[in-house]
C-alpha cells in the first residue's frame, strides 16, 4: 500500500503512446505530395519504438525477484531510505541485502548516506529498465550532488510556508547559479545551498547577497559538514547583515519535519 504523503511515484511520469495515425501529428511530417518520404519517416519512428521496448528491462537479465522489485520501489520512491524500502516490499533483512547488492553489481543504484539514513538511489540505468526518464539538471554535477539537490527541493517544496521551488536559478548576468531558490508565501524568497563540503559556503553566501534573499540556507550531508559550514561562513569575512541572514541545517532535520507533518 503506497503511504500517505508519499512523493508522486515514478510510474505517474510514463507518457502514453502517440497513435502514428492520429491527424494532429500530420504537422510533424513533410507535406502532401512526398508519400514516400513521409512513409519512411514513419517506419523510422515504429522502429524506433519497437527497439525501446525490446531494449527495456534487458539491465534486470539475470536478476532474482526479490531485486527486481527493489529496481522498482527504488525508481518509484526515491527519497525513501532502507528501512522504508524493506518495510514496504516486505523482505527479510537477509533477502533485502541480497537484493541491494545485486543492484548494486548491475549499477543500478548507488548508496549514499545523508546523516544516518541510508539512500539506494536509482541510477539513470535503473530508469531505463523501466522505460523512464530520469530526473535531469542544467548543469553536469556529481552524482550524490545532483540527487541532492533534487532531494532537497522535494523536502522544501513541502513546507508548510513555500509556495513554489525552482532548481537552479541564475543569478542574473553574473552567471552564479542557487541550487534551490524558495519563494515563501509571505512574498519572500529563500536560497538554498546542497552543502555537501564546506569549502566553498563563503563564496555561495557572497554571490547571493545583494539577490534579495531573506534567508540563504545550507542544508548539510552531516553533523560534520555542517559543523564545518558553519564555521567556515563566521571565518568568511562575510558583512554582519549577511551573515545574520545566513541559516546552516542538516538534511536529517528536513527529513524529521516532513515525518512530523505526516503525522499532525
Amino acid at each position: 500500500m503506497k503511504q500517505p504523503d508519499q512523493q508522486p511515484s515514478a510510474i505517474s511520469s510514463i507518457q502514453p503512446w502517440d497513435n502514428l495515425s492520429e491527424p494532429g501529428l500530420a504537422k510533424d511530417r513533410p507535406a502532401e505530395g512526398s508519400p514516400t518520404v513521409q512513409a519512411k519517416d514513419v517506419t523510422s519512428e515504429i522502429v524506433q519504438a519497437v527497439h525501446t521496448v525490446e531494449q527495456a528491462g534487458k539491465e534486470l537479465d539475470g536478476l532474482p525477484d526479490e531485486a527486481r522489485k527493489l529496481n522498482w520501489d527504488c525508481v518509484s520512491y526515491s527519497y525513501d531510505g532502507c528501512i522504508e524500502h524493506q518495510r514496504r516490499l516486505n523482505l527479510s533483512a537477509r533477502k533485502f541485502e541480497q537484493a541491494k547488492a545485486a543492484l548494486e553489481r548491475k549499477g543500478l543504484i548507488q548508496c549514499l548516506w545523508f546523516g544516518q539514513t541510508l539512500f539506494l538511489v536509482p541510477t539513470d540505468l535503473a530508469y531505463r529498465s523501466l522505460s523512464m526518464e530520469p530526473p535531469k539538471l542544467k548543469r553536469r554535477l556529481t552524482f550524490d550532488h545532483s540527487f541532492a539537490v533534487h532531494f532537497a527541493a522535494y523536502l522544501i517544496g513541502r513546507m508548510p510556508l513555500v509556495s513554489q521551488v525552482e532548481k537552479e536559478m541564475t543569478l542574473g548576468g553574473t552567471g552564479a547559479t542557487v541550487d534551490i531558490v524558495a519563494r515563501m508565501k509571505d512574498g519572500s524568497r529563500q536560497a538554498w545551498e546542497v552543502t555537501l563540503h564546506a569549502g566553498n559556503v563563503g563564496a555561495n553566501a557572497a554571490k547571493s547577497a545583494n539577490a534579495g534573499f531573506s534567508r540563504i540556507v545550507f542544508v548539510c550531508r552531516d553533523t560534520n559538514i555542517k559543523q564545518a559550514a558553519w564555521s567556515s561562513l563566521k571565518n568568511s569575512g562575510l558583512e554582519p547583515e549577511l551573515l545574520a541572514r545566513c541559516r546552516v541545517i542538516l538534511f536529517s532535520t528536513l527529513l524529521r519535519q516532513q515525518k512530523a507533518l505526516r503525522m499532525v
